[in-house]
């Protein structure tokens, strides 16, 4: 790991522990099971299909003592257990230290794309426009996901004590040049 800089390693760390948090792979079966395809064009370096993390993190806001336990969590392969803890302990200060806006923007200026500054804000990459889809498969796809981002924003994630936010991207707005996709 040692050609991969801290803040890609504590953000992959980071989203295996909102997977098993927020069981985002059970959430995954379900989007795959209602024909919704992945958009492939994508970070390829995650284990999900759909979901990936927008925000940006600050690793030079911990403490010595958080890097060292950092440092020791990824050399010694330390329990899953102790890197939970030390997540759901830094993860704020990593995420939200330099917060001086209320919104922030993951793609052009719009409400789309807009996301609360202190939300763990995740983008679902899909293809809304299949060659075989009808405007009635893209309607039906559509309400399946507003209804699923809905529960995941309004309901699981408040149960869970966290904030997510939650932006869509199709095929379309990956492809556009305005859009920031990281």
């Amino acid at each position: 790991m040692k050609d991969i800089d801290d803040i890609t390693v504590y953000k992959y760390m980071f989203l295996k522990y909102l997977c098993k948090k927020l069981n985002l792979n059970e959430i995954e079966k379900e989007i795959s099971k209602n024909r919704i395809i992945p958009y492939q064009n994508r970070l390829q370096n995650e284990s999900l299909k759909y979901f990936t993390l927008l925000n940006e993190g600050n690793f030079e806001t911990f403490t010595d003592d958080e890097k060292k336990k950092f440092y020791k969590l990824i050399n010694d392969n330390d329990s899953e257990q102790e890197s939970e803890n030390f997540i759901e302990k830094t993860y704020k200060k990593f995420f939200f230290s330099d917060i001086t806006q209320q919104y922030s923007y993951y793609g052009k200026i719009s409400n789309e794309y807009m996301a609360p500054s202190d939300a763990i804000v995740l983008g679902i990459c899909y293809e809304k426009y299949g060659k075989e889809k009808s405007s009635k498969d893209i309607e039906i796809s559509e309400m399946f996901l507003c209804d699923l981002i809905n529960k995941i924003q309004f309901s699981l994630a408040p149960s869970k004590n966290m904030k997510i936010a939650i932006i869509k991207y199709d095929e379309l707005a990956i492809n556009r040049p305005s859009v920031y996709l990281k």
